[in-house]
C-alpha cells in the first residue's frame, strides 16, 4: 500500500513537473539568450532589431541608414522569418497614415510598414542587401 502511494506521487510529480510546471524566470532568460536552432542571435537581438526599425519609421520621415543596418545583420532565412516574427503585427504610425487604405492603429506586418516607409529605391537597395547575404525571403 505505501509503495503503491508513493508510486503514484512520484508519477503525479513527473506529469505535473513535464506538462504543467512553466519555467522559472531564470530558463526562460536562459532560452532568450541563447540561440535558437538556425537563427544567428538570440531571441532578444531580434526584439532589438524591431526596436530599431520602428524607431526608424516612427513619425514623419523615415531614417533609412537604421533600416539598412538592420537588414545588414540578417544572415539567413530563419533570421528574417524570426524578425518578422517578432514584428507581428503593428499599428501603422508613419508618414502616410490613411493613404493606401490604411487608417490609424490598423495592424500591419513589417513589409506593410515598410513598403509605405520607403521609396522603390530604398526597397531596391533592402533587397540587394538582403540578396547579399543569401536571404530569399521577402520583404519589400
Amino acid at each position: 500500500m505505501q509503495i503503491t502511494l508513493i508510486l503514484y506521487a512520484a508519477i503525479a510529480y513527473f506529469i505535473y513537473d513535464t506538462f504543467f510546471k512553466g519555467k522559472s524566470e531564470s530558463e526562460e532568460f536562459s532560452d532568450s539568450i541563447k540561440p535558437q536552432s538556425g537563427l544567428s542571435y538570440p531571441i532578444y537581438a531580434y526584439k532589438e532589431m524591431v526596436t530599431k526599425l520602428l524607431n526608424a519609421m516612427h513619425g514623419y520621415g523615415t531614417e533609412e541608414q537604421p533600416i539598412y543596418e538592420v537588414f545588414r545583420s540578417i544572415k539567413n532565412d530563419n533570421d528574417a522569418r524570426q524578425l518578422k516574427k517578432e514584428f507581428g503585427m503593428r499599428p501603422y504610425t508613419g508618414d502616410f497614415v490613411g493613404s493606401f487604405g490604411l487608417l490609424l492603429n490598423d495592424e500591419v506586418p513589417l513589409s506593410t510598414w515598410l513598403d509605405n516607409e520607403l521609396t522603390q529605391s530604398e526597397k531596391d537597395e533592402v533587397k540587394r542587401i538582403l540578396k547579399s547575404n543569401g536571404v530569399t525571403e521577402y520583404f519589400v
